[in-house]
């Protein structure tokens, strides 16, 4: 060990890690017999960040990065299991009593985080919002003038390891949970015809959320291999099929010549490579088995002291990795760290886009785009 920058004890074992920056490897010294028991490298990805001061709790490497991150490593593995991100450059950090304080040159703060098999939330962030939805009718004029009954219905605002919408009205009704955590919209033929704009108010708790996939998680999947059936309809393509570009077809073409087998997280980093349109991404998800659906965001800013303009949309994904659960790809996911899913906390997930359920099915929309865009939300008070 020529250059050690990361120090830890266990004191179950009563031998150091020791992380050595000539080698990128983690060694274990044993304070009984005075010497070195063996080594493992870190991650490649690891293997490229400035390790710092750490602690071992639990079973785990806990390491304070360049980059205002601080990483939870498998020593058995060298693997990174989770990391958190701070608010500012931090240089070490303790667990007292079971939370998670950190060093930085201003001093020790503690970090609140909650951590899931598939998550950890950090950050937390209470809004209350109001505005206008502005509903776009997803028929002709001919199909409305000879069709009586009309209706809408779509699922938004989910309660996941990401946020907490805790009061929701739309109009003048409040919307009660649904199964799966979610709310029901549903606009009927009368409501239709009358009136287009509807008053919205949303109370929500959001978090700074990673979700991840461990190296544990990661064997789940395959001794799991049956998908839950409220699932099953995202699995869909007829609509897709009709509205996917050739650009689907050849990253599917390219992913049969890699692999057929792999986990979820590589079809998803492989997607993200070849830039694909979003209805492209749900067609080859789907095709390799992967139950996905898109969702729409609305990303607030995070300096408080601007306005309402500076609020904006964004669309995004969520796939079905069994047994765990939906993950979400946003605009923050990135292939170099291709297990983690990041949602911020000044993002909220309002709607899922293509769980809308629109009688008749016989729409213009839904010839230029199998997601069509029922309705727009105005943000008038943050």
């Amino acid at each position: 060990v020529t250059d050690p920058t990361t120090i830890a004890v266990d004191g179950r074992t009563k031998s150091l890690l020791i992380f050595n920056r000539t080698d990128k490897k983690i060694y274990f010294y044993s304070l009984e017999n005075k010497r070195f028991s063996g080594s493992i490298s870190v991650s490649p990805s690891l293997a490229q960040r400035k390790f710092r001061g750490g602690m071992f709790f639990r079973g785990y490497l806990w390491v304070a990065l360049n980059k205002k991150d601080i990483v939870k490593i498998n020593p058995q593995t060298g693997e990174a299991v989770l990391s958190i991100p701070t608010e500012k450059d931090v240089f070490s950090v303790c667990f007292i009593s079971g939370k998670l304080y950190a060093a930085s040159p201003g001093g020790i703060f503690h970090i609140p985080y909650v951590e899931t098999e598939t998550y950890v939330a950090t950050t937390e962030k209470q809004y209350n919002l109001q505005g206008t939805l502005t509903w776009k009718l997803p028929w002709d004029p001919k199909i409305l003038a000879k069709e009586k009954n009309v209706s809408v219905s779509v699922r938004l605002l989910p309660v996941n390891g990401h946020q907490r919408p805790f009061r929701v009205r739309i109009g003048n009704r409040p919307l009660p949970r649904k199964a799966f955590g979610e709310r029901e919209l549903v606009i009927t033929d009368s409501i239709f015809r009358t009136k287009k704009k509807f008053p919205w108010q949303l109370k929500i708790r959001t978090y700074k959320t990673r979700f991840y996939l461990s190296h544990d998680s990661i064997q789940k999947y395959y001794q799991n291999p049956e998908l839950p059936k409220e699932v099953l309809p995202y699995l869909d393509l007829d609509l897709l099929t009709k509205q996917k570009s050739g650009s689907a077809d050849f990253a599917l073409q390219n992913w049969e010549a890699l692999s057929k087998e792999a986990h979820p997280w590589r079809m998803i980093a492989f997607a993200s490579s070849m830039n694909l349109s979003l209805t492209d991404k749900l067609y080859f998800f789907r095709k390799l088995g992967l139950p996905a659906r898109a969702i729409d965001l609305m990303v607030l800013p995070k300096d408080t002291a601007k306005t309402k303009k500076s609020v904006h949309f964004e669309k995004g994904l969520e796939v079905y990795i069994r047994p765990l659960g939906w993950f979400p790809i946003t605009s923050l996911y990135s292939a170099k760290r291709p297990k983690e899913f990041p949602i911020d906390e000044n993002m909220i997930q309002i709607l899922i886009l293509d769980s809308a359920k629109i009688r008749p099915l016989e729409s213009s929309l839904f010839k230029a785009n199998p997601i069509p865009e029922i309705f727009t939300w105005e943000v008038q008070n943050l």
